[in-house]
């Protein structure tokens, strides 16, 4: 059988997740953890809250696009009108830190405390050497 906790969609919309569980005749009890991936369901209770909603950031462009997403009217919109020129555009990879620790940023490294040591002394030390800033 499986069976879905909350019952009914208003209980999910209260909700960012919850889980289902799952039994058979031929196995254990499982859990399924299930989240709400529709940021407008989160929002909604936030901007009833609220007066005012301030949204910045340098990648949601195009702005109409988020507006749907996030299920909100933007009464003012300050957009910048610029590319980054491809001559100040950088990618790359690193396969060591700054203390010359491997990066592997796996699901089951994810508590390693030595793992987010390295890689936070690495981007410390990275947006401290590059003149400008930088985008992670």
């Amino acid at each position: 059988s499986l069976t879905f906790s909350p019952d009914t969609p208003a209980q999910l919309e209260r909700q960012a997740y919850d889980y289902a569980t799952i039994t058979t005749a031929e196995t254990k009890l499982k859990t399924v953890r299930y989240a709400c991936l529709t940021p407008s369901i989160c929002l909604r209770e936030v901007a009833s809250l609220s007066s005012r909603i301030v949204v910045t950031s340098g990648t949601l462009s195009p702005l109409e696009a988020t507006a749907v997403e996030l299920g909100l009217t933007f009464g003012h919109i300050l957009q910048g009108k610029h590319v980054v020129p491809p001559g100040n555009l950088y990618v790359g990879a690193m396969g060591k830190g700054i203390r010359k620790k491997r990066l592997l940023n796996t699901y089951s490294r994810r508590e390693d405390p030595e793992q987010a040591k390295e890689l936070g002394l690495t981007v410390a030390a990275v947006t401290r050497d590059v003149r400008g800033g930088v985008m992670l």
